[in-house]
């Protein structure tokens, strides 16, 4: 039986008397009025659906945000009325990924795998969709056993809970040169710091990484991470990255063509160019 897709819901002050589906070829972001390509809006899971609305909350208000180019945003009017009937009427699916710290610091990141229909090769955090009747922690850790072998709990976690940082938008192909929109996600990113003496060596032995879903996993040390994330695509240079700070080789775990896992050492810079698939 096919399981119950969690969609977006959005409400918008002022012109949305109640919360409504998010159509396929909408723009969150773009909807709630984006400022430098991001949004505030609270976000809760309601009866299966992920509410997303401007109303001030105390319980999880955060930025949502999308990549510089958003293709559904910048679809034409003809574009958008080629997509096929069955795209129109997908809505946009939710899911949760989970940004896992280490209790000596480092950052997990998984490869995604190259047979995936969306993103495949790209290197994420765990995650994926929500599944009925779960809370996003639930997602979250439901997905990292799923794609790594991890079995942990919110008691592992530093104050014993994940907590969410902020909504990611984004749709697959990622630029329309590539190819109409198929997929449109947002993603609830949410953040947990292990506690000790779960650190990073002693769970890169636990993982067992699942092939349909993940290539190769590794553990970033966060300057690493942000030397990632500065890291520009186009132009293959990095900005303000301190080079005296980056080990000349970095441990991931990586499955071969059997679909065994073992351990390899790369560059750095090897390891930029895995993260954009130059």
């Amino acid at each position: 039986m096919a399981s119950v897709r969690i969609l977006a819901c959005i409400q918008r002050r002022g012109k949305d008397q109640a919360p409504r589906l998010a159509s396929f070829t909408e723009c969150v972001v773009d909807y709630f009025e984006e400022a430098d390509g991001k949004a505030q809006v609270s976000v809760q899971l309601v009866d299966d659906k992920l509410l997303i609305t401007d109303s001030p909350s105390e319980s999880c208000q955060l930025f949502i945000k999308h990549p510089p180019f958003c293709p559904v945003k910048s679809l034409s009017p003809e574009q958008a009325a080629d997509l096929p009937l069955s795209t129109h009427q997908r809505g946009i699916n939710t899911g949760a990924a989970v940004i896992l710290e280490s209790a000596d610091g480092k950052i997990l990141l998984t490869k995604r795998a190259p047979h995936l229909h969306t993103f495949p090769g790209i290197w994420v955090p765990p995650g994926g969709h929500i599944e009925q009747n779960e809370t996003l922690s639930q997602t979250g850790l439901r997905e990292l056993f799923e794609e790594t072998g991890l079995r942990l709990t919110e008691e592992d976690c530093v104050g014993e809970q994940l907590l969410p940082l902020a909504l990611w938008e984004s749709v697959y192909p990622p630029k329309l040169s590539l190819g109409a929109p198929a997929r449109h996600h947002v993603v609830v990113y949410l953040y947990a710091k292990l506690k000790s003496p779960l650190t990073s060596e002693r769970l890169l032995k636990e993982v067992i990484i699942d092939p349909n879903e993940v290539a190769a996993c590794v553990w970033l040390d966060r300057e690493i991470v942000s030397a990632i994330v500065n890291q520009s695509e186009e132009s293959g240079c990095t900005k303000d990255l301190d080079s005296t700070m980056m080990p000349d080789t970095l441990r991931a775990l990586v499955l071969d063509d059997t679909t065994e896992a073992g351990g390899s050492h790369h560059s750095f810079g090897a390891i930029l160019a895995m993260f954009w698939g130059h």
